[in-house]
């Protein structure tokens, strides 16, 4: 009569031990998937969040392009109009403001190669802006064109690079846009 209690007892705590252990290990399953779930998320929120520097960034540059191609375009003229004197270049100052406000946002979260374009993009417009749209006479526009262009051709390739971090590589052709003007 004493083994047959014991059948009943090692039955109950076999069973009670098969159950903690299926919970442990549903609990578990639960948690990893959190877990991914909260990584995915996490991935998502940083690439929007790259995504919206980009575009604030993408947004100067071509607020800063806008108006380095109208001084480009006749760099007297705004002088005789008086639009803008020799000295008056507030809205050329702003406009390196805010781009060098939205690069900071872009170094903080892209990679490095993106990050060096971007730094060689305003670079290169503060050049072009100080050494070739002076207005003393000086301008050569042949070699301010050959400039220009070097500008666009450096916001292509930082475009090309801000498409590959996003993984959206391949969805626009950049050599078809116009790099001259």
């Amino acid at each position: 009569m004493g083994t047959s209690v014991w059948v009943p007892l090692v039955a109950a705590a076999m069973g009670l031990l098969a159950g903690l252990a299926t919970s442990i290990f549903t609990q578990r399953r639960a948690d990893s998937r959190e877990d991914v779930r909260w990584g995915r998320e996490g991935s998502q929120r940083r690439l929007h969040d790259r995504q919206q520097a980009y575009a604030r960034l993408v947004a100067a540059l071509y607020a800063w392009d806008d108006e380095l191609r109208r001084a480009r375009a006749d760099p007297k003229s705004g002088v005789s109009l008086n639009e803008r004197s020799e000295l008056d270049t507030a809205e050329l100052r702003q406009l390196h403001t805010t781009a060098r406000e939205a690069r900071a946002l872009v170094d903080l979260m892209a990679p490095e190669y993106v990050r060096s374009l971007t730094k060689s993009a305003q670079t290169e417009r503060e050049r072009f802006g100080t050494v070739h749209l002076e207005s003393d006479g000086s301008v050569d526009p042949a070699k301010t064109a050959i400039e220009w262009t070097r500008v666009r051709e450096g916001t292509v390739l930082l475009f090309e690079a801000m498409r590959t971090d996003l993984g959206l590589q391949g969805m626009v052709d950049d050599s078809k846009r116009e790099t001259s003007g």
